[in-house]
């Protein structure tokens, strides 16, 4: 939205028109990156503890890579506090 409405603000000092302003916004969406999840930045205990439950997600789902990271995570966890309860039942 940012980018949409510099762009107008832009076309409308410029004295441009709409095409322009969708002809910009097309090049410059490309060229900004969009949002990632960046586990080199956090340290490593964390990266160990986020690093689990994201890989046993993608290994229940099957479909490596091209599965929204965030729903690895969670569906990873799932399974980790369902394994840790079950222990602790059974441990009871």
């Amino acid at each position: 939205m940012q980018l949409a409405g510099s762009l107008l603000w832009e076309a409308r000092q410029q004295g441009r028109d709409i095409n322009w302003v969708k002809g910009r916004f097309e090049v410059e969406a490309r060229r900004t990156p969009g949002y990632s999840f960046e586990l080199h930045q956090l340290p490593l205990p964390l990266q160990v503890l986020v690093r689990f439950p994201l890989n046993l997600g993608r290994m229940v789902r099957g479909i490596r890579g091209t599965v929204d990271e965030i729903g690895n995570l969670m569906v990873g966890t799932v399974i980790l506090i369902g394994v840790i309860l079950g222990v602790v039942v059974l441990l009871r």
